[in-house]
C-alpha cells in the first residue's frame, strides 16, 4: 500500500514535470513556484535554485503590482494559477460492500473529503466546486498512480498522473457518507462518483489539451484570481479592483486553499 507516502510529498514530487510541461507549451525560463500556507500566513515554495522561498502577503502582491506596472527597468513575468487537489490513490486488492457493482478487484479508490474546515465552513471537495465555477480556471482532482514509496525517488513520469474533472462530480454529496473516486484502471477515462455511483471524465496529464481559456496570467490578472478565489470561496461577490482590500483580511490565508500553485516564469 501507500506507507510513508502523502499528498504533499506526491505533490512535490510532481513539481518539477508540471513546471517543464508549461515552460515547453509556452516557453520561458521558471522562476519559482509559490503556496499559501495557513500555518505560516506567508507564500512558501521553492525557486529555480531549489532554495526555499517566503514571501508575506504585501511582499507578494508588491511585486504584483510591479509586474502590472511594467515598466522598460522591470524584467517581465507571466504566471500560472491552477487549482490541483492532490490525493492519495490506493489500490484495493479485496472485493468490499463499497466496490462499485461492475467493477473487478483489484480497482482504484480515492476518499473524498466532506468535512467542513473550521475557517470557511466548507469541506474540501465544496471548495473545489466552487472554484471551478470561475471562469477560465483549472480546477482538478490530481490522482497519482503512485503506491510505493520508492517511486517517489524516480523521475516524476506525468503518465502516472490522472486528473479529474470537477465539473463531472454530482451536484449533491450526502455528508453522512463515505464517497469516492474509483478507477478500473489505472488510466481509466471514466471514474465513478460514488456511493451512487455517477460517470466522470479523467485524463492523462502526459496528454494534457489545455483548456481553451487556460493561459498564463500577467500580474493584474493573477490577483484577480486570487480576489475571485477569496470571494468565491467565501460566497460573496466580487468587485473589480477589490484585490488590495481581500488579502488585508485576518482570515485570508485560512481561506485560500493550499492546492492553489503560482507558477513564475520569465520570458
Amino acid at each position: 500500500m501507500i506507507g510513508e507516502v502523502n499528498e504533499a510529498l506526491l505533490e512535490m514530487h510532481f513539481h518539477r514535470a508540471l513546471i517543464d510541461l508549461f515552460r515547453r507549451r509556452y516557453g520561458g525560463r521558471f522562476l519559482k513556484i509559490l503556496k499559501p500556507s495557513p500555518q505560516q500566513e506567508a507564500w512558501v515554495g521553492f525557486d529555480q535554485g531549489y532554495m526555499d522561498t517566503t514571501l508575506s502577503n504585501d511582499e507578494l502582491f508588491a511585486e504584483l503590482s510591479n509586474a502590472i506596472q511594467n515598466n522598460l527597468n522591470n524584467v517581465p513575468k507571466f504566471y500560472f494559477g491552477v487549482f490541483f487537489q492532490f490525493k492519495i490513490v490506493h489500490k484495493m486488492v479485496r472485493d468490499s460492500r463499497l466496490r462499485p457493482s461492475n467493477y473487478s478487484v483489484p480497482y482504484y479508490r480515492v476518499w473524498l473529503s466532506l468535512t467542513p474546515n473550521r475557517s470557511s465552513g466548507i469541506s474540501q471537495h465544496e471548495t473545489l466546486v466552487r472554484l471551478n465555477s470561475i471562469f477560465g480556471t483549472l480546477v482538478n482532482y490530481a490522482c497519482p498512480m503512485v503506491f510505493n514509496i520508492d517511486d517517489i525517488w524516480q523521475a516524476p513520469d506525468l503518465r502516472k498522473l490522472r486528473l479529474v474533472d470537477i465539473s463531472t462530480a454530482p451536484s449533491y454529496f450526502s455528508p453522512d457518507e463515505d464517497h469516492f473516486i474509483t478507477f478500473q484502471r489505472k488510466d481509466d477515462p471514466r471514474p465513478l462518483w460514488c456511493s451512487d455511483p455517477e460517470t466522470g471524465r479523467s485524463y492523462g496529464f502526459s496528454d494534457w489539451i489545455p483548456p481553451k481559456d487556460f493561459g498564463p496570467l500577467n500580474g493584474k490578472k493573477l490577483l484577480d484570481l486570487i480576489g475571485r478565489a477569496y470571494t468565491t470561496i467565501r460566497n460573496e461577490y466580487h468587485e473589480k479592483g477589490s484585490e488590495n482590500l481581500f488579502y488585508k483580511t485576518k482570515d485570508f490565508f485560512d481561506i485560500i486553499p493550499e492546492s492553489f500553485t503560482i507558477y513564475e516564469f520569465t520570458p
